[in-house]
């Protein structure tokens, strides 16, 4: 019944994923960390982000399909986020639970209790990428950033993305032009003059 059916081949249970904000230790003064479906980088921690003792969320995709992805921003703070998938774009396809006009994206931004669907393209090598959510505001105080893998069926194991999680921008994507929805510029000042 859903009319952009056409878009994806498959909308399965295990590619919605809830990012929250986290704190630690009952200090609700400050965040301290951000989650992908309860699990990822412990900010608390001096590892590495490639330390294997990290439990990152992990999703799986099979080259040539094309899947719905429903992304879901529970938050507390201050703290909007910028989302990406190492190497992919997203065909941004609903927001809110309100159908779009598809739109192609490298990123997109979303603040508290925002609801995003995308459909990516397994069409990249098989192997694993990041899936990246980077803080702003109250997030940036303290360089808030959580991952979760992306890996191809064809791979074997569990292997970690071999690209870094973080980088001084999020456009990996080896192209000339980088699209992103939801300007955060744009946000900052119209909350801003709201004010």
């Amino acid at each position: 019944s859903d009319p952009q059916s056409y878009l994806y081949d498959f909308d399965l249970p295990e590619h919605t994923l809830l990012i929250q904000d986290y704190v630690y230790g009952y200090d609700m003064s400050r965040v301290r960390n951000l989650l992908i479906n309860g699990k990822g980088r412990n900010h608390a921690s001096s590892l590495s982000d490639r330390d294997p003792r990290h439990r990152y969320e992990r999703l799986q995709v099979a080259n040539g399909k094309r899947y719905r992805f429903r992304i879901i921003y529970n938050s507390f703070f201050n703290c909007p986020v910028e989302f990406s998938v190492e190497n992919h774009r997203m065909l941004m396809i609903s927001t809110d639970g309100n159908d779009i006009v598809p739109v192609l994206a490298d990123s997109f931004f979303m603040t508290a209790g925002e609801r995003f669907d995308f459909v990516l393209q397994a069409n990249q090598q098989a192997r694993s990428y990041w899936i990246r959510v980077r803080g702003y505001e109250d997030c940036a105080k303290e360089n808030l950033y959580q991952g979760a893998i992306l890996t191809y069926k064809s791979v074997v194991g569990r292997a970690l993305p071999q690209k870094p999680m973080v980088k001084t921008s999020f456009c990996d994507n080896d192209k000339e032009e980088y699209l992103t929805v939801g300007d955060y510029e744009q946000h900052l000042k119209k909350t801003v003059s709201y004010e």
